[in-house]
């Protein structure tokens, strides 16, 4: 086992579940970098909280909801 100073090799790396949209035969999320679709993500997240004039404590829903929207139209690019 590495030591808390160095990296994990290979072996000892977390195996995470794939995520939704990366399977390489889907257009769309597969052919996205993670951080521009961050950048996405946060933008839609940005103009929800503007149309409902930045009213607080619903920062949460917004980004959520703006997740499923990206998520939408990177699934169904023709649409």
């Amino acid at each position: 086992m590495a030591s808390p100073d160095s990296p994990l090799t290979a072996a000892e790396s977390p195996t995470l579940p794939p995520r939704a949209g990366s399977d390489p035969a889907l257009p769309g999320a597969a052919h996205i970098d993670p951080a521009h679709r961050h950048a996405m993500i946060a933008e839609a997240a940005f103009f929800m909280a503007q149309a409902r004039s930045f009213t607080p404590c619903q920062e949460l829903d917004d980004w959520l909801a703006a997740e499923r929207e990206i998520e939408q139209r990177l699934s169904n690019p023709a649409h």
